[in-house]
């Protein structure tokens, strides 16, 4: 356990630094938000990766999930109709849901690196916009 004196020692944040910190925090949550509604966007047919309202997404992602959950349930049935067990469709149904999100994975973190790339290019132009516009008033 720390003694007394060494949490006096630690310095506290300033007020300002807080308000920084949790201004940080609140655009890195926001920024999270906005890309998981963009990748659903992206992954939802019909959406056609338009950055369409939240409401919307998460509506669109609902009706996609219970279809999804139908068209499982006939394959279940169909499967079994021509002799198939539970537990195989089951053990294959599984496997092939793992491989479909080890893509999406895959295209997702591709995807994220290039937004990444282009947010570093976007800020290299605003640093260079800056550099001339601070050029200009000082030459």
């Amino acid at each position: 356990m720390a003694s007394a004196s060494s949490l006096a020692q630690k310095s506290r944040l300033t007020d300002t630094q807080k308000s920084k910190n949790h201004i940080a925090s609140e655009r890195q949550r926001r920024e999270a938000i906005r890309d998981g509604f963009r990748l659903l966007s992206e992954l939802v047919p019909g959406m056609g990766g338009l950055h369409r309202s939240e409401a919307l997404v998460l509506e669109a992602t609902v009706d996609h999930m219970q279809s999804e959950i139908v068209k499982r349930d006939e394959l279940k049935q169909r499967a079994m109709a021509v002799g198939m067990s539970e537990a195989d469709f089951e053990h294959i149904y599984r496997v092939e849901e793992r491989n479909i999100g080890d893509r999406m994975a895959y295209r997702g973190a591709l995807r994220k690196e290039e937004d990444d790339r282009a947010k570093m290019r976007k800020g290299k132009n605003n640093n260079n916009l800056a550099e001339q516009d601070s050029d200009q008033e000082g030459g």
